[in-house]
């Protein structure tokens, strides 16, 4: 089965992507049919030739998830072009489901610790007058 994937060149942290048809069992720096297109993801820059994806899909190439969203995000449609979702992002238990936050943000928590030392401090104050002045009171 054909592939269109992408093909990384470039340098080290500089990555540049060639989208090429290969079969899908070759490696992925191995052996390509034709490349079809680029891919620079610093610069958001995706040429392609779409008359010869066209076609290849046509052949039977199935696009990979990311070329997939690439080319739907260039507008391409075609009956190939399916964004495939991974069987864990589907399950909707609630296990899964995302948590409402209660906490406070980090901000409005510091001032509220803070709060409780200011009136635990005086507490501790009045305490200690209130102690101070029973034995005088005592006397």
């Amino acid at each position: 089965m054909l592939r269109i994937r992408l093909r990384r060149t470039g340098k080290k942290h500089q990555p540049h992507y060639r989208l090429v048809i290969a079969e899908h069992t070759a490696p992925i720096k191995g052996k390509f049919i034709a490349v079809v297109g680029h891919y620079n993801p610093r610069s958001k820059e995706l040429v392609l030739k779409q008359d010869e994806i066209l076609k290849w899909l046509d052949t039977g190439a199935q696009p990979s998830n990311t070329v997939a969203k690439l080319l739907v995000r260039d507008g391409m449609k075609h009956a190939q072009i399916k964004i495939r979702l991974h069987p864990e992002s589907t399950k909707k238990s609630a296990e899964t489901a995302p948590k409402e936050k209660t906490e406070m943000s980090a901000e409005p928590q510091r001032q509220k610790k803070l709060d409780a030392k200011k009136i635990d401090s005086k507490e501790e104050k009045e305490s200690a007058k209130a102690e101070k002045i029973e034995p005088s009171e005592s006397k």
